[in-house]
């Protein structure tokens, strides 16, 4: 399936006075698409959270205030905080929520695979597995950590 997500410039996520993150949510589109709280630090980037929407204006507005998962942004570690949002443009014949449910889950696995720390990894169906080799030369070769469903 030949999926397309147009990404726009991530946005800051600015610390209220609340102590909770605000981003400007005029500049999100009112479309279905998929979205990456990150953190960043110098030349590197961290994936923290990532979610669908089939309105992601509403969803993020609705995350933004969700002080479980905005404490989970302010205590990771160092960095600037930033959403990515990813709208999703549809070839005839896709349908909204199968296209999110493979971007989300792919996205997840990815950025777990890459070593991030990811708030929402305990909602999926991922498991995690390792792999271990006692062949120096391997160590290149394997992944450490397998990810599936």
């Amino acid at each position: 399936m030949d999926l397309n997500l147009e990404w726009g410039k991530p946005l800051p996520l600015v610390m209220e006075a609340t102590d909770l993150y605000w981003a400007d949510a005029e500049k999100i589109p009112n479309a279905p698409g998929i979205y990456v709280f990150f953190r960043e630090y110098g030349d590197s980037t961290e994936a923290l959270y990532v979610g669908q929407a089939r309105d992601l204006q509403s969803r993020i507005k609705q995350d933004l205030d969700r002080a479980k998962l905005m404490n989970g942004v302010k205590h990771a570690l160092n960095g600037s905080r930033f959403i990515a949002v990813g709208e999703l443009k549809r070839r005839p014949g896709q349908q909204v929520k199968p296209c999110l449910k493979i971007m989300e889950h792919a996205l997840i696995r990815y950025y777990l695979a890459r070593g991030d720390a990811l708030l929402n990894i305990q909602g999926t169906r991922i498991r995690k597995h390792s792999l271990t080799s006692e062949r120096k030369w391997a160590l290149n070769l394997i992944p450490k950590d397998l990810y599936f469903e």
